[in-house]
């Protein structure tokens, strides 16, 4: 009995220690590094990238992922679609927001990811999650809204709306696609994605970035940051700057961002292809909040560079919410 007792202590000590386990504590498993003494070749006015290098182990371990494409390619894709939702009948199918309809009966494997914007069908919409879709897969995906004041189709990105009447089945099936991607959405509309799950508080930060540049659009949509000559300017001189900085590298899985002396956040993908591939999206993320938050001074410190890998490395290992798993490979990790 004595014994028994002994080994039940045992136990709950164990347990609480692992209960206290800091999230700042490094974990030895997780193959993957921040470069930080890459400063004036990875900086552009008040953002900084810093990259992440995986170790060669990692990367062959996630070689499966090498060839994934990624929803710019995907709309390219003729056999690929994203529409509304379709209704199957229900009456909950019909006109759902926060619902899109992914179909894709090509060959290819295409990865989606939570942030990507999608242009057209009834109103634009931000991915509200991760999503891997295999050939001749039919899915739905959840979404909301970043245009507000319009529910109706257009023909293509930019085009006017135009009524339903008349049209035949074979027309209605080409419109109610979305013809256009945009890129995906500034880290602060994805945080609040993340965080509130909440639809009025995704269209109030719609409202916020468009207010600093004075869009001016006929609907409330992100996409009208196009409009803005101050914006585009601007933006178009970060990228000028960022666009090409990783295309030659091969064991580069993702960046943190860092505006003065504020993390942005941190993007991690499941093979340097993949990310080099969502790069060109992923980079108008963080731009778009550096613009928007200049008044924020200071610089990061090599000490708090290194407790953040501890926490990121942390997170990598423990929290499921942050990193989407598919096949048993991590594709996508993201801290914001």
């Amino acid at each position: 009995m004595q014994k028994i007792l002994i080994f039940l202590l045992l136990l709950s000590f164990a347990a609480c220690n692992t209960a206290e386990k800091s999230e700042t504590e490094p974990v030895e498993s997780v193959p993957f590094s921040l470069l930080t003494d890459q400063n004036a070749e990875l900086t552009y006015e008040n953002l900084q990238l810093i990259p992440i290098k995986a170790d060669a182990a990692f990367i062959e371990t996630q070689s499966s992922l090498s060839g994934l494409k990624n929803l710019a390619d995907g709309m390219e894709i003729e056999r690929f679609r994203i529409t509304e939702k379709k209704p199957y009948g229900s009456r909950d199918d019909r006109d759902a927001v926060n619902t899109l309809t992914v179909q894709n009966k090509s060959t290819d494997t295409i990865f989606l990811m939570e942030g990507d914007i999608v242009q057209g069908g009834k109103q634009d919409r931000i991915l509200a999650q991760d999503m891997v879709v295999p050939p001749r897969t039919l899915r739905d995906i959840s979404v909301f809204c970043v245009e507000h004041g319009r529910w109706e189709y257009q023909k293509a990105a930019g085009e006017t709306p135009i009524a339903m009447t008349g049209e035949t089945a074979k027309q209605y099936r080409k419109i109610q696609a979305f013809t256009g991607y945009y890129n995906v959405a500034s880290s602060q509309i994805r945080r609040v994605v993340q965080k509130t799950n909440n639809q009025q508080a995704v269209w109030n930060e719609v409202s916020a970035v468009r207010s600093s540049f004075n869009v001016n659009s006929p609907t409330q949509a992100y996409t009208g940051l196009e409009s803005s000559e101050d914006f585009t300017q601007e933006r178009d001189a970060y990228l000028d700057f960022f666009t090409d900085k990783f295309k030659d590298t091969e064991d580069i899985i993702g960046v943190v961002a860092v505006r003065n002396g504020e993390i942005l956040g941190t993007d991690i993908f499941g093979h340097p292809n993949l990310f080099k591939k969502q790069y060109k999206s992923l980079i108008h993320s963080y731009v778009a909040e550096a613009m928007t938050g200049k008044e924020i001074e200071g610089k990061v410190s090599k000490s708090e560079l290194e407790n953040y890998q501890k926490t990121l490395l942390y997170k990598f290992d423990n929290d499921k919410k942050s990193r989407y798993v598919w096949e048993g490979k991590t594709v996508h990790f993201t801290a914001l």
